[in-house]
């Protein structure tokens, strides 16, 4: 754990290195001066940030991109380039091929669902998915017990899942 906290420590501390060394370069190569960035980033606070020495929010992120004339992705990928010592195009070539993975595993939905539609996240999910398989055992004939053993689940979470029979009289 203390292993994983440190290795943690020491690539977040790269990057925001890489991406303090990226925002200074292009703030200079595009000839801004720290003034340009006033209303968006106090001066000290984007000094420290070109040093490594801050982090700073999406927010901060999204705006100083924006002042720079650059995409957060474009930002980001050259600050994992500096980090690392990569060729910037590599770099993207690895996230196209990750990205590509991701997406024939099923693993990202696009267009990416809105916040109201992912309202429950995975545990919903996984409720959505249980559901379907104990409807599928009652429609295969398996009683509620058969069907708590089958899925090795607890009866009780079949019971919330199983439809009520209408009543008739």
């Amino acid at each position: 754990m203390a292993l994983c906290l440190l290795l943690r420590a020491i690539i977040l501390t790269n990057l925001h290195s890489g991406l303090g060394r990226v925002i200074r370069s292009l703030r200079i190569e595009r000839g801004l001066k720290v003034e340009s960035f006033d209303g968006v980033v106090d001066r000290t606070h984007l000094l420290a940030i070109e040093k490594g020495q801050k982090s700073l929010s999406l927010q901060t992120l999204m705006a100083i991109a924006h002042v720079l004339e650059i995409s957060v992705s474009n930002l980001v990928l050259l600050a994992r380039s500096a980090e690392r010592g990569i060729d910037p195009q590599l770099l993207r070539q690895q996230d196209q091929r990750e990205l590509g993975q991701l997406l024939r595993a099923g693993l990202v939905v696009v267009p990416t669902p809105s916040l109201q539609d992912l309202h429950g996240g995975a545990k919903r999910k996984r409720s959505d998915d249980l559901r379907k398989q104990i409807l599928a055992c009652r429609e295969r004939g398996l009683s509620k017990g058969e069907t708590s053993r089958f899925l090795k689940i607890a009866r009780s979470t079949v019971d919330r899942h199983w439809p009520v029979e209408p009543s008739s009289g």
